[in-house]
C-alpha cells in the first residue's frame, strides 16, 4: 500500500512521543519482578515491557504504530507530485513580483495566446508562452528566471486583465522606474483593447452559428413535411443560400426563385423576345484569358494615345489661332500709323506754305528759314 506524505505526517503524530524517564520518577515496574520468568516462547514477545503496556490476558504488547508496507524514500513525494503537479508546482512558487507582471505583459502582447481556440489548441498556447517566458528571462540575465506553468501565466493576466479594468495597474507596480510603468500601462490598454475585441469577435461567431444552426433545422423539418406531403412551393422554403455564412455549396443548391413576366411579355414568341427592348439580350461574361487581357491592354493603350494626339492637335490649332489674331492686330496699327503720319506731313507742309508766303521783313527771316528746312525734310 502506498502511502502519501499527508497519511505518514498523521501516523508519526498519532505514535506517542519515546521519552526517558527522568531521574526524579521512580523506574516503572515489571511484571517479572514479583512472579515467575516467561516462557521461552513468550521471551521473543517483550515479556519485560513495562506495565502501563502489558494487556491483562497476555504480555503481548499492542502496536500503537499503524502497519506501514515498506516503501523506498521519496516514493510519496514523487507520487503525490505525478497526482497534481501543476498545482504543486505553482504553490511552491512565490507571488509575482511586479518586474515578472511586466514581462508576462510583454511576451503575452507578442505571442497572444488568448485568441487561440478553446480546449488544446489553448492549453499548448499557453504552455508556449511559459517556455517563451522562461527562455527570454533566462537569455535577459535575471538573477531569478520565471519558471511557471502555463495556467500560472493564464490566471496572472486574467488577473491583471481584471485589475486593469479597475485602474489598479499602477498600484500593482509598486517597484520599477516612471517610464517602466508607463510602458506596462500603455502594454496592458492595448491588451484589453485586444481581449474585449477578441470576446466581442467570438459571440458574434456564435451568434452567427447558432442562427445557422437554427436555420438549417427549420430548413430540415420543412423538406422532411414536404417529402410526407404533396408538392410545395418552393417560394414557402428556407432558402440557406441567403445566409451571410453560407458555403458556395449551399448557395448553388438553392435555385433562386425568378420574377414571372407580365403576361404581354409571356404571350410573345422567342423571336419577340430577343426584339423586345423590355427584354434585352443577356451580356456575355468576358472571358478572362491571356489573349483577352492583351486585347484589352492595347485597347486601352490605343484609346489613350488617340486621346493624347486629340489633345495636341486641339492645343496646335489654338496656338496659331492666336498668332493669325496678333499678326491682324499688328497689321492694323501699322496702317494706322501711316496713315497718321500723312496727316502730320500735311499739316506740315501747309505750315511751311503759310510761312512763306508773309511778306519778307526782319521779323519774318527766321519764319521763313523754319519754313524752308521743313520744306527740305518733307521732300527727302
Amino acid at each position: 500500500m502506498v502511502s502519501t506524505r499527508q497519511q505518514t505526517r498523521k501516523a508519526k503524530t498519532a505514535t506517542p512521543p519515546q521519552h526517558s524517564p527522568s531521574p526524579s520518577a521512580g523506574s516503572p515496574e515489571w511484571d517479572c519482578e514479583n512472579g515467575s520468568l516467561p516462557e521461552e516462547e513468550n521471551q521473543t514477545q517483550n515479556s519485560c515491557s513495562p506495565s502501563y503496556l502489558a494487556t491483562p490476558s497476555n504480555h503481548q504488547t499492542p502496536s500503537l504504530q499503524p502497519s506501514v508496507s515498506p516503501e523506498p524514500e521519496g516514493t510519496s513525494e514523487i507520487d503525490e507530485d505525478e497526482h497534481d503537479h501543476t498545482r504543486q508546482t505553482n504553490r511552491r512558487k512565490k507571488n509575482w513580483k511586479p518586474w515578472e507582471d511586466r514581462f508576462l505583459a510583454s511576451e503575452v502582447f507578442a505571442l497572444r495566446p488568448f485568441e487561440a481556440k478553446r480546449g488544446p489548441a489553448s492549453t499548448k498556447a499557453w504552455d508556449d508562452l511559459a517556455a517563451r517566458l522562461l527562455k527570454d528571462s533566462t537569455e535577459n540575465g535575471s538573477r531569478t528566471p520565471i519558471n511557471r506553468t502555463g495556467m500560472a501565466c493564464k490566471t496572472r493576466f486574467l488577473k491583471l486583465v481584471a485589475a486593469h479594468q479597475r485602474d489598479q495597474t499602477q498600484a500593482l507596480q509598486a517597484t520599477g522606474t516612471n517610464e517602466q510603468v508607463d510602458e506596462h500601462v500603455r502594454v496592458m490598454d492595448d491588451l484589453v483593447a485586444l481581449t474585449s475585441a477578441h470576446a466581442e469577435n467570438v459571440k458574434n461567431l456564435g451568434t452567427k452559428a447558432q442562427q445557422k444552426i437554427s436555420l438549417e433545422k427549420q430548413a430540415g423539418e420543412e423538406m422532411r413535411d414536404a417529402s410526407m406531403r404533396s408538392m410545395v412551393p418552393r417560394t414557402n422554403l428556407c432558402d440557406l443560400g441567403a445566409l451571410d455564412s453560407a458555403t458556395i455549396r449551399e448557395r448553388q443548391g438553392q435555385r433562386q426563385n425568378k420574377r414571372r413576366r407580365d403576361v404581354d411579355s409571356e404571350s410573345l414568341s422567342t423571336a419577340d423576345k430577343e426584339n423586345d427592348p423590355e427584354n434585352p439580350a443577356k451580356r456575355r461574361r468576358p472571358c478572362n484569358t491571356a489573349a483577352t487581357a492583351v486585347r484589352s491592354a492595347l485597347t486601352s493603350a490605343q484609346s489613350a494615345t488617340q486621346k493624347q494626339l486629340e489633345e495636341a492637335r486641339t492645343r496646335d490649332q489654338q496656338r496659331h489661332q492666336e498668332l493669325l489674331n496678333l499678326h491682324r492686330e499688328s497689321i492694323v496699327a501699322t496702317q494706322g500709323v501711316g496713315k497718321s503720319l500723312e496727316r502730320l506731313a500735311d499739316n506740315f507742309e501747309k505750315l511751311a506754305q503759310l510761312l512763306q508766303s508773309q511778306p519778307r521783313s526782319q521779323d519774318n527771316t527766321l519764319n521763313q528759314a523754319i519754313a524752308a528746312s521743313l520744306l527740305r525734310n518733307l521732300e527727302k
